[in-house]
């Protein structure tokens, strides 16, 4: 293949990149764990969920924002105030539950499959 198509150039690019990114791997990971040490001083010097708390350093600071709100459904409520039938229109059951509580026959009754989905890739030298 021609070496100056776009295509044959991009791929080039790409092992160069990839090479870059697994020597950035192990300082990703360390500062990953340097981060848990810092949150878990940050979870102790704020009392308050609703107000952002900082930690400093010498020549930094981490600043962490207010907790995020989080919300969780009681589904038999939900269903009993909505009613059956409009409950049943709109309620969504995960891939995850139905593998887990049916047999293979049950799902393949249920659950269509298709070849829609994305494509990973690999980038091998040749």
């Amino acid at each position: 293949m021609d070496p100056e198509h776009p295509v044959v150039k991009a791929i080039q690019r790409m092992a160069e990149i990839e090479k870059e990114l697994r020597l950035t791997k192990p300082l990703v990971k360390e500062y990953a764990e340097k981060l848990e040490i810092v949150k878990a001083a940050a979870e102790v010097a704020a009392a308050d969920a609703d107000k952002a708390v900082a930690v400093r350093g010498v020549t930094h600071e981490v600043e962490f924002t207010a907790k995020n709100k989080s919300r969780s459904a009681d589904v038999k409520k939900a269903k009993k105030l909505m009613g059956d039938k409009l409950f049943m229109e709109v309620a969504k059951i995960g891939l995850a539950e139905i593998d887990k509580y049916l047999t293979p026959a049950q799902i393949k009754e249920c659950v269509d499959e298709g070849r829609d989905g994305a494509r990973s890739h690999t980038l091998r030298p040749l």
